[in-house]
Protein backbone atom coordinates (compact mmCIF):
# COMPACT_ATOMS: atom_id res chain seq x y z
CA UNK A 1 0.00 0.00 0.00
CA UNK A 2 1.10 3.68 -0.79
CA UNK A 3 -0.21 6.94 1.10
CA UNK A 4 -2.69 7.54 -1.60
CA UNK A 5 -4.30 4.58 -1.05
CA UNK A 6 -5.61 5.89 1.95
CA UNK A 7 -8.19 8.39 2.70
CA UNK A 8 -7.44 12.50 3.65
CA UNK A 9 -8.10 11.43 6.88
CA UNK A 10 -6.18 9.17 7.04
CA UNK A 11 -3.02 10.60 5.17
CA UNK A 12 -3.09 13.23 7.93
CA UNK A 13 -2.90 10.61 10.44
CA UNK A 14 -0.31 9.16 8.94
CA UNK A 15 1.82 12.22 8.42
CA UNK A 16 1.30 13.01 11.83
CA UNK A 17 3.09 10.12 12.84
CA UNK A 18 3.10 7.50 15.54
CA UNK A 19 4.92 7.62 18.95
CA UNK A 20 7.90 5.62 18.94
CA UNK A 21 9.70 4.36 22.42
CA UNK A 22 13.03 5.42 23.38
CA UNK A 23 15.46 3.06 22.99
CA UNK A 24 18.40 3.73 25.76
CA UNK A 25 20.64 0.23 24.70
CA UNK A 26 20.67 0.73 20.36
CA UNK A 27 23.11 -2.48 20.83
CA UNK A 28 20.75 -4.42 21.73
CA UNK A 29 18.01 -3.23 19.59
CA UNK A 30 20.02 -4.02 16.87
CA UNK A 31 20.54 -7.41 17.80
CA UNK A 32 16.95 -8.40 18.13
CA UNK A 33 15.93 -6.85 15.15
CA UNK A 34 18.67 -8.63 13.36
CA UNK A 35 16.95 -12.17 14.56
CA UNK A 36 14.11 -10.97 12.29
CA UNK A 37 13.84 -11.86 8.72
CA UNK A 38 14.23 -8.61 6.68
CA UNK A 39 11.29 -10.37 4.74
CA UNK A 40 9.24 -9.83 7.43
CA UNK A 41 10.42 -6.28 8.07
CA UNK A 42 9.35 -5.33 4.62
CA UNK A 43 5.87 -6.44 4.98
CA UNK A 44 5.14 -3.91 7.97
CA UNK A 45 3.60 -0.76 5.73
CA UNK A 46 6.75 1.69 5.56
CA UNK A 47 4.59 4.33 8.00
CA UNK A 48 4.13 2.30 10.80
CA UNK A 49 7.86 0.52 10.04
CA UNK A 50 9.44 2.51 12.94
CA UNK A 51 6.52 2.23 15.59
CA UNK A 52 6.46 -1.28 15.10
CA UNK A 53 10.13 -1.94 15.25
CA UNK A 54 10.51 0.59 18.31
CA UNK A 55 7.69 -0.79 20.75
CA UNK A 56 8.38 -4.41 19.86
CA UNK A 57 12.54 -3.82 20.69
CA UNK A 58 10.96 -1.88 24.26
CA UNK A 59 8.47 -5.20 25.20
CA UNK A 60 11.26 -7.19 24.38
CA UNK A 61 13.48 -5.38 27.06
CA UNK A 62 10.96 -5.22 29.72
Amino acid sequence: MELKDFTEKEQEQINQGLSTAEISDKEAAQKILALVPREWIKRIPFFVRGHATTKTVERVAK
